[in-house]
């Protein structure tokens, strides 16, 4: 598996391509399902708070085609609805 990106990566690929905020960060949360759970939970705080740290950014859409698919991905990462609640969407409240 490759390193997670850190934010200031994801922000590089917003400013540079022609991808939104919402594209980068539905990829990336898609990416990191395939993540062991201690890099998870080592890398994600850092990214959602870049990402919620940035007014500008809209990222509903991104975090709600991902939250459709959780269900999905649910039988490969058993782990999924746990960090996605707590790392992402909890901060997001």
């Amino acid at each position: 598996m490759k390193p997670l990106p850190d934010f200031q990566t994801l922000a590089r690929l917003v400013e540079e391509t022609t991808a939104t905020a919402d594209d980068i960060v539905y990829h990336s949360l898609n990416c990191i399902v395939e993540e062991k759970t201690e890099a998870i939970h080592a890398h994600l705080p850092a990214i959602v708070a870049g990402i919620l740290a940035q007014k500008e950014w809209r990222i509903l859409k991104g975090v709600n085609k991902f939250l459709q698919e959780v269900s999905d991905l649910c039988s490969d990462a058993p782990n999924l609805p746990q960090w996605f609640w707590n790392l992402v969407l909890k901060p997001m409240l």
